[in-house]
């Protein structure tokens, strides 16, 4: 008979674990002065019980954002509801419309939330081979250079570090941290500016948000200039390296028109007669091994005075890059 009620007492205790863990609350019975990260609410009440001290920390941040669902930088926000019951953006203080109701499992520290991690593949990396002056989060690694290619300007955000805690190993503040190798090659914890034994080895996934795993897909321009003589058209062609599938859009197709080679990844555009002011945008779609990648020509026209009265055209590319990444999940 003990055995029996030893098992119902436990399987009543999970269960109102269970009801505790999950609690749907409305956007408006949420206390002021209060922070909402994923499945994470801090309030800034104090507890002598749990230690809470009613302070949002940045190891405490990470623990929210490990519970976001998303994993792209505009998934990582924080919402606070001001002391006047407004609700912003903590990270930018601008107003900001929130859901109906959130899901909490954890309040002020008071339980585990569900951690949702990025679907990403990594390899392994000695410490000794990361660069000064990098930051090691997780999975992810951020340098001091920026990289046109993912929009990284070398400055480490608050939602890059959001996004990068989704990959760590752990459930407790204690392992929320960041690793950075000064510019002299010492590690220290970039929280507290203590010295810190590393890892020997790291599984990284992401650097400079770019993945690891996959490409950046590149569009390769075979004539960067072109002479154009007044009723004479001419081809250009451009190649793409990525595995989606590619797409052009001219703005004018009575100037330029646009033709796709999805086969060999070819895109050839053919200017007809005056051709300023025409834009040609080319993109391809994520591939399984590459990054999306976007590209958009402008044209324009110079003049140039000859004798007898005839004229040439030439016709000149200028090429701005505009890179967009993205998440497989």
């Amino acid at each position: 008979m003990k055995k029996i009620i030893i098992v119902i007492s436990i399987l009543l205790c999970i269960f109102t674990i269970q009801n505790v863990k999950a609690k749907t609350i409305n956007a408006g019975e949420v206390s002021p002065s209060t922070y909402i990260i994923g499945k994470y609410m801090y309030t800034r009440n104090t507890s002598d019980s749990t230690g809470y001290d009613g302070k949002l920390t940045t190891e405490r941040i990470m623990l929210g954002a490990r519970t976001i669902l998303g994993n792209n930088l505009d998934d990582m926000t924080i919402y606070y509801k001001t002391g006047s019951g407004n609700w912003i953006d903590a990270l930018t203080g601008k107003k900001i419309n929130v859901p109906n109701t959130f899901e909490i499992e954890t309040t002020d520290l008071v339980g585990k939330g569900t951690v949702i991690k990025p679907n990403l593949t990594s390899y392994e990396r000695d410490s000794s081979e990361i660069g000064n002056s990098t930051y090691v989060i997780g999975n992810y690694v951020f340098t001091r250079t920026p990289n046109e290619a993912s929009n990284y300007d070398g400055i480490l955000t608050t939602q890059e570090i959001m996004l990068a805690a989704k990959t760590i190993t752990g459930d407790d503040e204690s392992d929320m941290t960041i690793y950075y190798k000064t510019a002299r090659g010492t590690w220290i914890n970039a929280l507290s500016g203590e010295t810190i034994e590393p890892p020997k080895k790291y599984e990284v996934a992401v650097v400079d948000l770019v993945e690891q795993g996959k490409h950046v897909s590149t569009l390769t321009l075979v004539k960067t200039s072109v002479d154009l003589t007044y009723g004479v058209n001419d081809e250009n062609t451009y190649t793409y390296d990525g595995d989606g599938t590619i797409s052009c859009e001219s703005s004018d197709t009575t100037k330029v028109t646009c033709s796709v080679d999805n086969a060999n990844h070819i895109i050839t555009l053919v200017p007809i007669g005056v051709t300023s002011g025409v834009n040609v945008t080319i993109s391809a779609s994520e591939g399984e091994q590459y990054l999306a990648i976007s590209k958009v020509i402008k044209g324009i026209i110079a003049y140039r005075y000859f004798p007898y009265n005839s004229f040439i055209f030439f016709r000149m590319f200028i090429v701005q890059h505009s890179f967009s990444t993205y998440d497989e999940n």
